[in-house]
């Protein structure tokens, strides 16, 4: 299936943001297109989350401007998998979660989009276990199903593999390239997992002192990386 178009989905125009008057993000500009695996890597405390946090509505820029041709954007939070062993909830409860409220769905149709969201995920026969009972990546997993219940052409990433389990991240990764090369959906990965990442995206922004450089070409980035 061929996936990628010429059509932007997100762009980012000379884009500035500071926290406390202490400039993180300094002019940033980038164009996502529809069927992308973008990839945003950096040193920790280099803006990179923030990246993905203007790009959701959870910060706004001080100049510039950000630009979707999408209403349908799911996102998966840093650190969303740490949840409350004692928290009462199975994985369709979790991943229940993520349908949009406000989408008019036909009879069944709620049903259909989690079951397909746990389907991509590998998750379709653990639906009724509880949120507990799974293991770091499981539970990764099920907020990605979440994400995708919403049925997004964008899914959005802060920094997924934080605290999940060196063993369970190749198959982490094989995930993201299969959601993006079989199901079309759009990535942006924000990501301090350099090597592993780079593998699987279709371009890549650095994050470095404020600013970015775009790489076309992962490989170019992972020797600027070094």
């Amino acid at each position: 299936m061929l996936c990628n178009s010429s059509d932007p989905i997100l762009t980012f125009k000379n884009v500035s943001f500071a926290y406390d008057r202490e400039a993180t993000l300094f002019d940033v500009s980038f164009t996502m297109h529809r069927g992308d695996y973008l990839v945003v890597t950096g040193e920790n405390g280099s803006g990179k989350s923030t990246i993905a946090k203007l790009a959701i509505g959870l910060l706004a820029p001080d100049t510039g401007s950000i630009m979707f041709d999408t209403k349908r954007i799911g996102y998966v939070a840093q650190h969303a998998a740490h949840i409350d062993q004692l928290f009462p909830a199975t994985v369709r409860d979790i991943v229940s979660m993520g349908v949009r409220p406000f989408d008019k769905l036909r009879a069944g149709q709620e049903e259909e989009l989690i079951a397909n969201a746990l389907e991509h995920v590998s998750l379709e026969n653990h639906a009724t276990d509880h949120i507990a009972e799974l293991s770091g990546g499981e539970r990764q997993r099920v907020m990605i199903a979440r994400a995708l219940a919403s049925n997004p052409e964008i899914l959005i990433l802060d920094e997924p593999t934080v605290g999940v389990a060196h063993a369970v991240r190749d198959d982490f990764y094989a995930l993201l390239h299969e959601l993006n090369t079989k199901h079309c959906v759009t990535i942006l990965l924000v990501t301090h997992d350099n090597s592993r990442a780079h593998q699987d995206a279709t371009h890549v922004v650095c994050v470095e002192n404020g600013g970015v450089h775009y790489h076309e070409d992962p490989h170019e980035s992972h020797h600027h990386a070094h």
